[in-house]
């Protein structure tokens, strides 16, 4: 029996604000960096300004665990309020909303639905995605509520099959997700060979991924004044202490690589504007001339296949053959034989896909057409 969900404005102290770490699936494979990447930075400093001139700014909802208060919606509001305090703003107790009767599924979609309006890269879409799956829900039921289709759920989930460097990559924005894709076909998702590739050209390709991406000036070391202590799976808002730094430090620049992986980078051709629409041409010529046989039920002839060559129709139905004592006997309809003597003409040649690929090949010309 599900428990009823009832939220209730509270006031507390922002020291009281706790954010589980990795909750948020913006922090996924980059942690904290998240937060000084764009939008998200600049969203974060307007609401900073919010909260320093009393102006009103929505809600953060948290849930309650062993009396310590968890946000579950509203983490880039949770930083700018800390960074808020730290630039002067006097602020001892604020509203947040109080949720009761969410289970961890419902806590967890809380939190991704937060983060619609500034949305989440793909890396931190499928991480998201792959969560929900973990914690009960189907495909289905997330293609619904986010009012996208089942295939686009899925090839947001497939991202998450990519070597975490790449995934890394994604998520600074410094290789776009479509050329992402394009290598991992290449190599047919191989890790080893993705990785040996990108390596080639960039070897120093490890240290660009988890290299540190700051867009604002930092001292050397400089302290953190930390809010509360914190278990490990849980962490406090940090930020610099400026009375520990002496007036006359000035502040070193922290340099942000901003190189991308482009396909010239990656040394991998790209077709002119010319030939590829010749190759779409052709490639919708060839598949619209595609047609699967009409079924027919009358049996026109009956081919006697040897016993030693059973086991190549282990698939076929049941209806198009049978055992005997010589071998198996091979029931084949007009519209069969006339494929098979296609097949055996020197003019033709037969190209077999699955139902599956079918599908899919179907899909593409749609896309092309379109």
């Amino acid at each position: 029996m599900h428990k009823e969900i009832i939220s209730t404005i509270i006031e507390i102290h922002p020291d009281e604000l706790l954010i589980e770490a990795g909750f948020n699936p913006r922090e996924a494979f980059i942690g904290d960096k998240c937060y000084t990447l764009e939008p998200v930075k600049s969203t974060i400093v307007a609401i900073k300004l919010a909260y320093k001139e009393g102006r009103s700014v929505e809600l953060i909802k948290v849930v309650k665990h062993n009396n310590k208060y968890f946000v579950r919606q509203g983490h880039c509001r949770t930083m700018a309020l800390k960074q808020a305090m730290k630039e002067g703003a006097d602020i001892k107790k604020f509203k947040v909303m109080l949720i009761t009767g969410l289970c961890d599924g419902e806590e967890y979609l809380e939190n991704i639905d937060g983060n619609q309006r500034n949305a989440l890269n793909p890396v931190s879409q499928g991480f998201a995605l792959q969560r929900a799956l973990t914690l009960g829900y189907s495909v289905e039921e997330l293609a619904q509520r986010y009012q996208r289709s089942i295939t686009t759920i899925r090839n947001t989930l497939k991202i998450m099959e990519m070597p975490e460097p790449l995934l890394v990559l994604l998520s600074f924005n410094r290789i776009k997700k479509t050329l992402a894709i394009e290598i991992m076909l290449r190599y047919e998702n191989d890790h080893n060979k993705v990785m040996e590739h990108l390596r080639s050209v960039f070897p120093d390709i490890d240290s660009l991924a988890t290299a540190e991406v700051l867009t604002i000036s930092e001292t050397k070391h400089s302290n953190s004044v930390v809010s509360r202590p914190t278990k490990s799976n849980e962490k406090s808002i940090t930020t610099p202490n400026d009375d520990l730094v002496a007036e006359n430090q000035e502040a070193e620049p922290v340099k942000e690589k901003d190189a991308k992986l482009t396909r010239k980078s990656l040394g991998i051709r790209v077709l002119s504007k010319k030939k590829t629409e010749r190759l779409k041409s052709s490639f919708l010529k060839i598949t619209n001339e595609i047609k699967q046989a009409e079924p027919c039920d009358e049996t026109v002839v009956e081919l006697q296949v040897d016993k030693k060559f059973v086991s190549h129709f282990e698939h076929v139905s049941k209806e198009h053959c049978s055992e005997n004592g010589d071998g198996l006997c091979l029931k084949l309809s007009e519209n069969q034989l006339r494929l098979l003597a296609n097949l055996l003409s020197n003019e033709h040649v037969a190209l077999f896909l699955t139902k599956e690929q079918v599908t899919e090949v179907t899909e593409i010309q749609q896309m092309l057409a379109s």
